[in-house]
């Protein structure tokens, strides 16, 4: 819709600002997904190790699945 904007005009910015949170939500989902694999992996190869926390991985992990990672 953005490549339609000159085109189209203020149709197309309507089209584009009802679909923004849509995007965001997607995103947001996508970013949850990935995060969680990478924490798992992380839990998996590092957590057995003499000196390495493998339950804060799990923590991460748990919260990234439920939605509530808080990205830093």
């Amino acid at each position: 819709m953005e490549a339609a904007e000159p085109v189209w005009g203020s149709k197309a910015d309507k089209i584009i600002s009802e679909r923004k949170d849509l995007q965001d939500l997607l995103g947001n989902h996508q970013d949850g997904i990935v995060s969680a694999a990478f924490l798992r992996e992380l839990g998996g190869r590092h957590g057995i190790r003499s000196g390495q926390n493998g339950f804060t991985y799990g923590v991460l992990y748990a919260r990234s699945r439920n939605g509530r990672f808080i990205a830093g």
